[in-house]
């Protein structure tokens, strides 16, 4: 199967409206067929590798950005490594994902999303609407007493 464009994914339909149908549905089997193309059909490092080339920057930038070990990095964006959710938090502040960005890379790994109800991730999203860099947000984790990302 192809993968899938950073356009393409954002094109679905909203997770909201698949659910409410998903509900409603007399028979998975119809409901997958009908659905298919809504389904999420990339891999954490091809979605990566798309945002990437998608933003124009390189992956010795988002890295940097990232403050991540340059061989973890690399072992992250090529798929020999399987983050952790804090890394792809660090990664998507090299990415210079928005909360929304950061919402479907961690949905697409697998991960829980960010919620708002944990103090310590109420803060990294408002670093992150703010448009906080990664040291930015770290210093602002530290001064409101909440643990720094990749700890």
């Amino acid at each position: 199967m192809a993968q899938e464009t950073v356009t393409e994914i954002y094109k679905k339909q909203s997770t909201e409206e698949l659910m409410n149908r998903l509900k409603s549905a007399k028979d998975f089997g119809d409901f997958s067929n009908r659905h298919q193309h809504d389904f999420i059909s990339t891999t954490l490092p091809a979605y990566i590798q798309m945002l990437i080339k998608h933003k124009g920057l390189s992956k010795t930038v988002v890295i940097k950005r990232a403050d991540l070990d340059r061989v973890y990095g690399y072992q992250i964006i090529s798929g020999k490594r399987m983050p952790t959710r804090e890394k792809l938090l660090q990664l998507s502040f090299g990415l210079g994902l928005d909360i929304e960005g950061v919402q479907e890379l961690l949905k697409i790994a697998g991960m829980a999303p960010l919620y708002a109800k944990i103090k310590r991730e109420a803060a990294v999203i408002y670093c992150l609407n703010k448009g906080y860099g990664f040291m930015d947000t770290q210093y602002f984790l530290e001064q409101a007493g909440q643990r720094i990302i990749g700890e």
